[in-house]
């Protein structure tokens, strides 16, 4: 990005690798049961698309911390446990709130953010909070 921020992309592969490992370690959490979400098959790859959909909605983990169900705490438990991973990447829906967050503090014009965006092959649905709010 031309504000200088460094990432490396393909969380979107790597998430439900991230999350066993996650649900391997000490969770605390008011819903979920840890050990089922550790010994269950399926669980790393529905909380990974659960995430997938809240980033590719705009929404972060702040958004979810006050919640008012035990189950929408636990994800954010869950994916702030799972930011706190070591080598994490960035989601194509990541990617795109941050250079929302660039451009609307100045620091890349909205040439280069198209550009930039214009050149990576992501869904529609990850781009859509982007180009709603940079639409010209």
């Amino acid at each position: 990005m031309g504000s200088g921020v460094q990432f490396r992309e393909g969380e979107e592969d790597l998430r439900p690798l991230r999350l066993r490992e996650v649900f391997a370690g000490k969770l605390k959490l008011e819903y979920f049961k840890p050990n089922l979400l550790a010994n269950t098959p399926g669980w790393d790859l529905a909380f990974a698309a659960a995430i997938d959909d809240l980033e590719s909605a705009g929404l972060v983990l702040a958004d979810l911390a006050n919640a008012a169900d035990a189950q929408t705490r636990d994800v954010g438990h869950i994916w702030a446990a799972l930011d706190k991973l070591p080598n994490l990447a960035w989601t194509q829906a990541r990617v795109f709130m941050r250079a929302t967050i660039e451009l609307a503090n100045g620091r890349a014009g909205p040439c280069q953010a198209r550009c930039w965006l214009l050149s990576r092959g992501t869904s529609r649905r990850s781009r859509l909070p982007f180009c709603a709010r940079f639409q010209t």
